[in-house]
């Protein structure tokens, strides 16, 4: 009789190989299924990543649109603006061409009441009343102005 452990008698417990062999299978048949649900969870969590990626460029590009058409909005409205002003500046100009400063201010007067110049009109209007008669700015006529330099007579 061979000595062994008390309760198992004679018994000796030895893995033969086919039952180790069948131990590594069912192992590596577990890792692979494992390998399978970890690589689907993190496919499925690529997908969901790439969902909202692209749901995010799509309201940036909404949001970019919207502050490209507002940006446009302004800018033509300030284009506007900016040829009222020139438009108002040139009349304004071409009022005053007049050597009698009087005559330059009842030809503004005209502007401001006309609504021709809407933009500077309170200006205009605040200068008009603190004018005193006779002064004034005015310039003179095209094609009337007196030589820098006039000629000295001998």
């Amino acid at each position: 009789m061979r000595p062994g452990h008390p309760r198992l008698g004679r018994i000796i417990c030895v893995p033969s190989a086919s039952i180790t062999s069948r131990v590594a299978a069912a192992i590596a048949a577990v890792v692979t299924i494992c390998t399978g649900i970890i690589s689907f969870t993190v496919s499925e969590h690529q997908k969901q990543l790439e969902a909202q990626k692209a749901t995010a460029q799509a309201e940036l590009a909404t949001q970019k649109a919207a502050a490209d058409a507002k940006l446009q909005q302004l800018k033509d409205e300030n284009d506007a603006r900016l040829q009222q002003l020139r438009t108002g500046s040139d009349m304004i100009l071409e009022v005053v061409r007049t050597y009698n400063p009087d005559q330059a201010a009842t030809n503004l007067q005209f502007l401001v009441d006309a609504g021709l110049v809407p933009m500077t009109a309170p200006r205009l209007a605040s200068y008009l009343r603190n004018r005193p008669p006779g002064t004034g700015k005015f310039l003179p006529p095209p094609g009337n102005q007196p030589p820098i330099n006039p000629p000295r007579s001998r």
